[in-house]
C-alpha cells in the first residue's frame, strides 16, 4: 500500500520526532500557520539549513522555519523587481539601437530571428494571439501577425526568449551596448524564473549539487572589477547568478532606479538580520548574507 497524506497533528508529530520544537510558536499556532500561510512541504524544506545529530535537529524551533520562509519570500520579490527593471531596460536599449541603425527597417530583423530561433518566435506570436487583453479584430495579433515589427515582438517576449534574442542581436551587430546583456542575461533568467515560480532560494547554498564547474571569463572579469567575491564562492550557482543580476542592474538602469533598489536591498538585509540568533549555527546562510551585503555595497559605490 502506498503512502497516505498526513493530517495536521501528524505533521507536527513528524516534526517533533525530528526534534523541531514549538517553544516560540505553539503547536496550535503552527497548525494555523500551515493552514493559512504556508504549506508543510515548502516550509519544512528550510530545515536543511540547520544541523542534525543522529537524525535529530539541534536547536531548531518551528519559528526559525517561519522566519526563514519570510526572508526567502522577500528575497524572491526583490529579485523579481530587479529582473523586471533589467527586462524593461534591455528591451528599450535594443529598440533604441535598432531605431538609430540605418540598416534596420524594424521588420526584416524579425524575420531573421524567426529563421534563427523559430521556437522563440512562435512562442511569442502564440502569446500575442492568446493575450486576452489584446484580442479581437483590432487586437495586436489581428493587426500584426502577418508581418510583426520588432517593437511588437519585443513587447511580448518572455524573459527566456529575450535572452535568446539578445544573443542573436549581439552576434548580428557586435554592438558594445548589448555585450554585457549577451553574456549575463541568461544567468539572471535562472534567478528570475526560480523567483517567479516561488522556488526556495535559501536552500542548498554552497553544496556540490549547486556547483558550477567553470566560471566564464566574462563573469570573472565582472567580479574582479566590481565585487571581488572569492572565486570559490562564485562556483555556487545562486551566488554566481545573483552577481550577474546586481551587475546588469547597476550597468543598465537609471541612477534613480538603482538608488531605490539599493534602499530595498538594505531593508531586506535589515529584516534578514532581525532574528540573527536563529542562524548562529548556519554558516552557509551567514556567508550568503555577507556576500549579498557586499554586492549591495558595491552597487552603491558604482552609483
Amino acid at each position: 500500500m502506498g503512502k497516505r497524506k498526513a493530517l495536521y497533528p501528524e505533521m507536527l508529530t513528524i516534526m517533533n520526532n525530528k526534534n523541531i520544537k514549538f517553544n516560540i510558536i505553539s503547536r496550535d499556532e503552527a497548525v494555523n500557520y500551515l493552514k493559512n500561510k504556508n504549506y508543510y512541504f515548502k516550509l519544512t524544506a528550510y530545515r536543511k539549513n540547520f544541523k542534525k545529530n543522529n537524525g535529530s535537529y539541534i536547536d531548531l524551533d518551528f519559528a526559525y522555519l517561519v522566519d526563514l520562509a519570510t526572508i526567502d519570500a522577500r528575497l524572491r520579490y526583490l529579485i523579481l523587481d530587479m529582473s523586471l527593471d533589467i527586462e524593461h531596460v534591455v528591451k528599450t536599449k535594443i529598440l533604441d539601437l535598432i531605431a538609430k541603425d540605418e540598416r534596420e527597417d524594424g521588420y526584416s530583423i524579425v524575420q531573421e530571428f524567426k529563421e534563427d530561433n523559430p521556437i522563440g518566435y512562435n512562442q511569442t506570436m502564440n502569446y500575442v494571439q492568446a493575450n486576452k487583453y489584446s484580442s479581437g479584430s483590432k487586437g495586436m495579433h489581428a493587426k500584426h501577425h502577418d508581418n510583426p515589427a520588432i517593437w511588437v515582438l519585443l513587447e511580448n517576449m518572455s524573459f527566456g526568449t529575450l535572452c535568446f534574442f539578445s544573443e542573436f542581436y549581439y552576434q548580428k551587430t557586435k554592438f558594445q551596448g548589448v555585450k554585457a546583456v549577451n553574456e549575463l542575461l541568461k544567468f539572471v533568467k535562472n534567478l528570475r524564473n526560480a523567483s517567479a515560480h516561488n522556488n526556495c532560494l535559501t536552500l542548498n547554498l554552497f553544496k556540490e549539487t549547486e556547483n558550477i564547474s567553470r566560471v566564464s571569463r566574462e563573469v570573472k572579469e565582472t567580479n574582479n572589477r566590481n565585487y571581488r567575491i572569492p572565486i570559490s564562492n562564485l562556483h555556487d550557482r545562486k551566488i554566481h547568478d545573483l552577481m550577474c543580476l546586481f551587475y546588469l542592474h547597476s550597468k543598465l538602469t537609471s541612477k534613480k532606479t538603482q538608488a531605490y533598489s539599493i534602499k530595498k536591498c538594505r531593508d531586506f538585509l535589515k529584516r534578514a538580520k532581525r532574528n540573527s540568533r536563529y542562524y548562529k549555527d548556519c554558516p552557509d546562510l551567514i556567508k550568503a548574507y555577507e556576500i549579498f551585503s557586499k554586492m549591495v555595497d558595491s552597487n552603491m559605490e558604482m552609483l
